[in-house]
């Protein structure tokens, strides 16, 4: 899809309402896999690549999240849609939740896994060392590491083809693309969760360390119809680690506060 001048990667599936995912650093499209059937019946589901990741290409000279707003914006006006329903994991939580505090007429709920809110001031900065160190040495020590931190004890255990997909995932990733979502992510603005007024549904796991439940609590309390879930069990891969309760949470969220 032609969105403000550049190509971007967008998977449709269902009729109704549009829903539109978001994926965090790293990730891709295919980090949704898991719901997309399900949901397709409730929504037309709308899965994206953001610039420089999956199968959108590096366009811009610098990405921003700002322009990832107006990417997103720019595909629910192609869609003819007024407001749509938005989906986010990790920094992808980010975005939608700046993108709701700046355009609340343009939301109707939010569902954030993984959730991130005030990145850390050295968070921040290890992004940007992060994004260096792709330039100049690839993405294979990066998905080791990532894949390690991002996923339980569990999953590395007793599930490693979803440990194997994680690491994959990553190492596809295009190092530029990858070090600009970084760079993007270092220099994120704050949402106003006070002006988030649709219903808001925040899932984590019990071992996320990069959004962790703490996180998800705090956010809760800033928030003015919003519901949460801690999966046992899972790490940061939120949406693939145990699809099952994550994708029951997700459903009955929509029927019973949504729809």
């Amino acid at each position: 899809m032609q969105i403000n001048g550049k190509d971007i990667f967008v998977s449709v599936s269902g009729e109704g309402e549009p829903l539109i995912m978001v994926h965090g650093l790293g990730g891709n499209a295919s980090v949704w896999g898991s719901l997309t059937d399900a949901l397709s019946r409730m929504f037309k589901v709308v899965a994206i690549d953001l610039e420089g990741a999956g199968l959108s290409p590096n366009q811009a000279v610098k990405m921003t999240i700002d322009g990832c707003i107006e990417d997103i914006l720019g595909i629910m006006d192609a869609l003819e849609a007024d407001a749509a329903h938005l989906m986010g994991h990790s920094i992808g939580t980010v975005i939608c939740e700046l993108l709701t505090a700046k355009h609340p007429e343009r939301v109707k709920s939010l569902v954030l896994l993984g959730a991130l809110h005030d990145v850390p001031q050295g968070a921040r900065s290890a992004l940007k060392d992060r994004a260096d160190k792709v330039r100049k040495e690839g993405m294979v020590e990066v998905a080791n590491a990532v894949t390690q931190a991002g996923t339980s004890a569990e999953t590395k255990t007793s599930r490693p083809e979803i440990a194997a997909f994680t690491r994959e995932m990553l190492l596809r990733q295009d190092p530029e693309g990858y070090a600009r979502y970084c760079e993007a992510a270092s220099g994120a603005d704050v949402a106003d969760l006070g002006k988030i007024r649709c219903p808001v549904l925040l899932i984590t796991g019990n071992e996320d360390v990069v959004g962790p439940p703490a996180t998800s609590k705090k956010m809760k309390e800033s928030l003015s119809n919003a519901q949460m879930i801690i999966v046992n069990g899972v790490g940061h891969q939120t949406t693939i680690e145990k699809p099952e309760p994550v994708r029951s949470g997700i459903v009955n969220f929509y029927v019973d506060t949504v729809l």
